[in-house]
């Protein structure tokens, strides 16, 4: 996986590698693995868009929800979700839109 992929991808491929360090923990012999993976899952979270604070572009935060950018900007317009920042055709997003 290329660091690129890690960051587009980096809330999926982080779930699922949390998910599997669990399952890894509940099999006998395989605690040296699980908590690798748990720490792998940690690490790309932080590579994932907006981890640290920096803001989204309607793209990859329609990524990380799993809808298109059109789909993420009817939200907009209908009010159902505020970006932290439009400024004419500029908007970036927080990333915890969804949670406010």
């Amino acid at each position: 996986m290329t660091p690129e992929s890690a960051r587009s991808n980096g809330n999926g491929v982080a779930t699922g590698l949390s998910r599997e360090s669990h399952s890894l923990k509940r099999r006998n012999g395989l605690a040296g693995i699980a908590s690798d993976v748990h720490a792998l899952a940690a690490v790309l979270l932080q590579l994932a868009p907006g981890a640290r604070g920096e803001l989204l572009t309607t793209a990859e935060m329609a990524g990380r929800l799993g809808i298109t950018s059109k789909t993420l900007l009817r939200r907009k317009s209908k009010d159902k979700l505020r970006p932290a920042l439009a400024k004419g055709k500029l908007i970036r997003w927080r990333g915890d839109e969804m949670a406010q």
